[in-house]
C-alpha cells in the first residue's frame, strides 16, 4: 500500500499531465516508485528534464516502464505536453538540486504491515 503526499503548484494541462504521469508510474512500478517532482512549468528544461522519477533501484525494466506511461500520457493529451523524466534514485545527488525547483512533488511511501 503507498501514501500519497502532495504538493502542487502548477495548474491547467501541465499540472493535469503530471498527476496522471504520477499515478500511471504508481500503478506500474508499485513499491519500485519512491518520488515524482515536476517543475512547475514544461519549459525551461532543468537537467535536460521537467520531471524527476525516484525509483528504489534504476534497472532497463524500471526504464522502460517510466518510457511507456510518458508516451501513454502524451497521447491522452493529444501531443501537447512534452514529460522529459529524469530517473534516479534516492542517493544521487541531483535529487535535492531537482527538488529546489520543482513545483510538483508526490512521495510513494510504503507503509509497513499493509
Amino acid at each position: 500500500m503507498h501514501s500519497l503526499s502532495l504538493l502542487v503548484r502548477g495548474t491547467g494541462l501541465w499540472g493535469r499531465s503530471v498527476l496522471i504521469f504520477a499515478e500511471k508510474l504508481s500503478s506500474k512500478l508499485g513499491d519500485r516508485l519512491v518520488m515524482v517532482a515536476a517543475l512547475d512549468e514544461e519549459e525551461p528544461l532543468l537537467y535536460e528534464s521537467n520531471v524527476l522519477v525516484v525509483v528504489r533501484e534504476r534497472d532497463e525494466g524500471v526504464v522502460s516502464e517510466v518510457l511507456r506511461a510518458k508516451r501513454e500520457v502524451e497521447r491522452e493529451f493529444g501531443e501537447r505536453v512534452s514529460i522529459s523524466p529524469l530517473i534516479t534514485t534516492p542517493d544521487d545527488p541531483i535529487v535535492e538540486a531537482f527538488m529546489e525547483e520543482a513545483g510538483q512533488v508526490r512521495r510513494f511511501e510504503r507503509r509497513e504491515g499493509r
